[in-house]
């Protein structure tokens, strides 16, 4: 019990090292309590060594502690040792003894989506969404208002998420490897300036997959404008693509993808493409809890062309400030900020363009509803960017436009 005073003692005063030092002399006592175990866990999350955390949650469970615990603890410390199936199963127990909270019923459904149970986890976002919905129609003012939007907002993008089986991209940009408007398209080298055109059909033949992802497609693609000299332009560069990409990791933006690429024009070039692509930033979603926002968005790609052999990398880093124009449409946004951007084409040379500037990225999202989310988009894109290094490609302009369904 001294113990456990001096344990709640720490963690009111925020010293953290104290806490976790209580925290693992109480297990070191009682080895076989399942509650100083979860102390444990707690301290062990509060103070971000959230792999160790993991760690003693898994610990618990090989040791046969768990079912000791309230099914409602049982199910947390499962989702913290990444047993989705097991927590799952334990949130269940715990709602057959009673209600949930909105923010208990959301975190069974993320656990029902990472078991790849997606039907059920569409059924629990939807009870969070109506019970959360009905605690905000109390009055809220300032940043709990704010907070409460933003919760629910979060729940409608889960929910969308989980009953997603298919969707469709087209694209149309200048200069588009240069301006990686998305991981859709990836065009056919060029050293002239030119349009690029494309579409997307993509299936989850598994279904959402939680943090995961694996996703079927086709494409199409074409390139025109091109000047004389410059390569094959409209219908004879017309070429069609069939593969497979996934995100094995859950905690990793990392997409991996293999295609097969076949020729329809008379210029297009078959071919088998190995592709991988990174993502991440900081406020790349939209928010509804604050009408602006810092947003730093990183993307870069690099493949390989196997029969025709050839490497090509890209790389693009934006940071600015979003903005939601609630007078025109809650779902209008504009982002304008600084770029900077390299290539590698080894089917052109061996140089890397480097380039820096400023541009501009204004989207629309719509086709929302009671329980999902904007679900589609328009996005169109400017940028102009000064040569740092390597040739022209480096430099100009770059403008793209997305329609997402």
């Amino acid at each position: 019990m001294r113990r456990g005073r001096a344990l709640a003692r720490a963690s009111e005063r925020g010293d953290k090292q104290a806490a976790l030092r209580d925290a693992r002399e109480a297990v070191a006592a009682a080895p076989d309590s399942a509650q100083h175990r979860v102390e444990l866990v707690d301290v062990l999350d509060d103070a971000g060594r959230t792999g160790e955390a993991a760690d003693v949650a898994r610990a618990l469970i090989a040791d046969g502690l768990l079912d000791s615990l309230p099914p409602l603890e049982a199910g947390y410390v499962a989702l913290r040792a990444g047993n989705n199936a097991q927590a799952l199963a334990a949130f269940k127990r715990a709602e057959a003894q009673g209600k949930l909270s909105a923010t208990e019923l959301a975190d069974v459904g993320f656990a029902a989506e990472a078991a790849n149970h997606d039907k059920e986890s569409a059924r629990y976002f939807e009870q969070a969404i109506d019970k959360l919905a009905a605690e905000n129609r109390r009055p809220l003012r300032g940043a709990a208002k704010g907070a409460a939007a933003q919760q629910l907002e979060d729940l409608r993008a889960a929910h969308s998420e989980a009953t997603r089986r298919w969707g469709f991209d087209a694209t149309l940009d200048y200069r588009g490897a240069g301006l990686q408007s998305g991981y859709a398209s990836t065009p056919r080298p060029t050293t002239s300036n030119s349009w690029q055109a494309g579409s997307e059909v993509y299936w989850r033949p598994f279904g959402s997959l939680g943090d995961r992802m694996f996703e079927l497609y086709a494409r199409g693609y074409e390139t025109f404008g091109v000047a004389s000299g410059g390569g094959a332009s409209g219908a004879s560069s017309l070429e069609a693509a069939f593969g497979v990409r996934g995100k094995p990791f859950a905690n990793i933006d990392a997409i991996a993808a293999f295609e097969r690429i076949v020729p329809i024009g008379s210029q297009a070039q078959g071919d088998w493409l190995a592709r991988l692509a990174y993502s991440g930033g900081i406020g790349t979603e939209r928010r509804i809890d604050v009408p602006s926002w810092w947003t730093l968005s990183a993307y870069a790609e690099g493949g390989h062309y196997i029969v025709h052999p050839s490497n090509y990398a890209t790389a693009v880093l934006e940071a600015g400030r979003t903005y939601r124009i609630d007078r025109v449409s809650p779902g209008f946004t504009v982002f304008p900020y600084l770029v900077a951007g390299a290539d590698y084409d080894t089917a052109i040379d061996r140089s890397v363009p480097v380039g820096t500037g400023v541009g501009m990225t204004a989207r629309y999202a719509f086709r929302d509803g009671h329980y999902d989310t904007l679900r589609s988009s328009v996005e169109l894109s400017v940028q102009y960017r000064w040569k740092i290094s390597g040739d022209d490609r480096a430099r100009g302009v770059f403008c793209g436009a997305v329609f997402s369904y």
